[in-house]
């Protein structure tokens, strides 16, 4: 946590968030962790971010969204990568679709 804090750029904090997020979501259930490290890795709106970044901030915000029950906001945030994914050309996580 204090490495991605501590990091200005916006899209290379959401980088090593990847990780952990899903493990605090899908491995341990840490939600206090989790909710901080949401937090951190949410940049304010209308900051620029790398079309890797805004994508994966998109699907991390749908993980999100899912663990604590909120479907169909998690449904709507996975649309949003998806469509984003398609117009940058970024290809994550295809085999999932």
């Amino acid at each position: 946590m204090s490495l991605i804090e501590r990091c200005s750029d916006a899209s290379q904090r959401i980088l090593p968030g990847c990780n952990p997020q899903i493990h605090y979501v899908v491995g341990v259930g840490l939600t206090v962790e989790l909710d901080c490290l949401m937090k951190a890795i949410d940049p304010p709106a209308a900051t620029p971010l790398a079309p890797l970044a805004e994508v994966l901030l998109w699907a991390l915000r749908s993980m999100y969204l899912w663990s604590r029950g909120r479907s169909a906001e998690a449904a709507a945030a996975a649309e949003n990568g998806s469509r984003l994914a398609g117009a940058s050309g970024v290809r994550v996580w295809d085999d999932l679709c």
